[in-house]
């Protein structure tokens, strides 16, 4: 009875292995195409370290597709990646967003150009 089990539990983790690749390491998706629930896929990662290994493979490969297509726009001169690369890639050379703190009891007076008008006008007579 162990070994009809054992069989089961390693077709299971083929399938899984399988779907994977098929779904970028998405839990989700691979759940949905081995026609499994996403519980089980979860367990199975956790208790086989080759179905753990495949998802985590199927993800570093997902990853290295969008990072060459990354590559490519900035090679096409998409301004938008270039700086998306920089903030992420290059902090270490000094790009990247500093937060500034303001204080909370600031606040601002929006001045219209018809109001710097008249207060010019109101100024230049005197």
């Amino acid at each position: 009875m162990a070994k009809v089990a054992s069989k089961k539990r390693d077709e299971t983790a083929l399938k899984i292995i399988e779907a994977a690749y098929k779904s970028n390491g998405l839990i989700i998706d691979i759940a949905s195409k081995a026609h499994l629930n996403r519980n089980t896929v979860t367990k199975y990662i956790k208790e086989f370290p080759a179905v753990a290994e495949a998802v985590e493979d199927a993800k570093e490969k997902l990853y290295d597709t969008v990072e060459s297509k990354l590559y490519e726009r900035i090679e096409a001169g998409d301004l938008t990646a270039i700086i998306f690369f920089l903030k992420t890639r290059c902090k270490h050379r000094g790009y990247s967003e500093k937060q500034i703190e303001t204080p909370k009891d600031l606040t601002f007076r929006v001045v219209y150009s018809d109001e710097i008008k008249r207060d010019k006008s109101r100024y230049n007579q005197s």
